[in-house]
């Protein structure tokens, strides 16, 4: 299963623009024809969407759900997964999306990232209040983001060097505007709590939860809050083995489960349990279990 990793995934998208970009700060316009339903995905940065047409309806990791319509911002704390239903109205769905680096909101607004006070109060909210959070933008937010729209949308801001600091710029500005509304000022406050949390996720339930999905060492370390040196080592603490060779296996246990006990085709297995290349699971079913997925189904 696919599971796309945000804002890596984005930048090889063609219905996506990167307006500006610095390292791990962006700015990107969306826009699609179509309706896209059930798009699996998880957040390396925390996140700021705004809906200009259509809606979005974002499922969390608990099934919680929220619909995000015209003019409104959503925030996304970094390290979560969902699941996003893209629906478009009059044609098309479109919005823009911020992806903030960690430091920017501490650095720049005034915060200190290293106080204890900080720290402590962070995890309060974050332990007892939903991480996401949705603002009514009003009509200046619209005029600025329109001004974002008309100004780097050009072909040339793209290729030059002198657009990166602009980046970091235009979300600090985005923040200021918000900070002047009404209830404005709690919301960047909110923004910023969460995106200075920083935490380590436990591995066991991390893995459980998505070793079907098509993730590199890479991922599952980032995704964790660790290096992948650290994840490496955490990781055989725990199983006394590689990353590697635990997937495989837990894998291959679904797919015997799924052809001994269900309906379950080859493919189905394969497809079900990550497997993109039919041929390949069965190389690696047989190597396991030393006969076919096929002489499992006749058994059956």
């Amino acid at each position: 299963m696919i599971l796309d990793i945000l804002p890596d995934n984005l930048f090889k998208r063609t219905d996506i623009t990167t307006l500006l970009r610095d390292k791990n700060t962006a700015i990107m316009h969306k826009k699609l024809a179509v309706d896209f339903i059930d798009k699996e995905m998880y957040l390396s940065r925390c996140a700021l969407l705004f809906i200009m047409e259509g809606r979005q309806i974002i499922t969390d990791s608990e099934s919680q759900q929220q619909t995000i319509l015209p003019g409104h911002l959503l925030f996304l704390p970094k390290d979560i997964y969902m699941v996003s239903d893209f629906i478009a109205a009059n044609g098309y769905f479109e919005a823009i999306l911020f992806f903030i680096d960690d430091t920017l909101l501490a650095n720049e607004l005034s915060i200190d990232i290293h106080s204890k006070d900080i720290h402590q109060t962070d995890k309060h909210a974050t332990d007892h209040t939903p991480a996401t959070a949705v603002f009514n933008g009003g009509r200046q937010i619209a005029d600025y983001i329109q001004a974002l729209l008309r100004v780097y949308n050009q072909p040339q801001c793209n290729t030059t060097h002198h657009t990166q600091a602009l980046a970091s710029l235009k979300i600090l500005e985005l923040f200021h505007l918000l900070a002047q509304q009404e209830d404005g000022a709690s919301f960047t406050t909110h923004c910023q709590q969460h995106c200075m949390y920083k935490k380590q996720r436990d591995i066991r339930a991390f893995m459980h939860k998505h070793y079907t999905k098509n993730l590199t060492l890479d991922d599952y370390a980032q995704l964790t809050g660790r290096s992948v040196s650290t994840f490496i080592r955490d990781f055989k603490k725990l199983y006394h083995t590689t990353p590697n060779q635990w997937i495989i296996e837990m894998r291959l246990k679904k797919a015997h489960a799924l052809l001994s006990q269900t309906q379950a085709t080859v493919t189905d297995a394969a497809f079900e349990v990550g497997y993109e290349n039919v041929s390949h699971f069965i190389s690696a079913y047989k190597a396991h279990f030393h006969y076919t997925p096929k002489k499992t189904k006749q058994l059956q």
